[in-house]
């Protein structure tokens, strides 16, 4: 099985640069100018930036660990563990929307998006899609040191 990698610059004028790679098939295509899409199995996770955001609308922390590890926290106090739990994680990015990491849980019953876009702000924008409902969270969630 013969695999391509492709790296993905992206260069803001405020010096950020914005970097991921995927890894896919030979048969898939990727167009650079419209942004890398990867499957799930093919995912460079550690390309995924890693820190805490603090959600201030739920008060919740999400960590991001390298390789991609989520963690949510509530009060000081793990929440849920995305770790293995994660389905359909994508990566895709383009010079004029930035960073977007998607993905959905079974165990929690949501989707998730979370957008960096392109600026000098590491704060992220974050929408959480429950499943059974018709309920949609949205949030700026803040970089935290």
């Amino acid at each position: 099985m013969k695999k391509i990698s492709a790296l993905l610059f992206v260069a803001l004028v405020s010096l950020t640069v914005c970097v991921m790679s995927a890894t896919a098939q030979a048969n898939q295509t990727f167009d650079l100018t419209k942004g890398v899409q990867a499957v799930q199995s093919n995912v460079d996770t550690s390309q995924i930036p890693t820190g805490k955001w603090l959600d201030e609308k739920w008060d919740g922390l999400w960590v991001i660990e390298q390789g991609g590890n989520f963690k949510l926290y509530k009060n000081g106090e793990l929440v849920f563990d995305f770790t293995g739990k994660m389905k359909d994680l994508k990566v895709s990015g383009n010079i004029t929307s930035g960073l977007t990491v998607t993905f959905s849980c079974d165990e929690t019953e949501r989707d998730y998006t979370f957008t960096k876009g392109v600026s000098l702000s590491k704060d992220l924008e974050l929408t959480v899609n429950n499943h059974g409902l018709n309920r949609q969270h949205k949030a700026t969630i803040k970089f935290q040191n």
